[in-house]
């Protein structure tokens, strides 16, 4: 599988909640999406 993404991170939006009153910080929820097993990540943009 491949898979490709403008960007590098991937966050979990219902986190973001978390962080707007302190309970969370954005490490706690954002990965690198490279480190993701089974399939190849490209940080590019898509063009037509």
């Amino acid at each position: 599988m491949i898979a490709v993404d403008r960007l590098e991170r991937h966050f979990f939006p219902p986190s973001l909640l978390w962080l707007m009153v302190g309970e969370r910080k954005p490490e706690d929820f954002t990965r690198s999406l490279d480190l993701s097993l089974g399939f190849q990540y490209y940080a590019e943009a898509m063009h037509n």
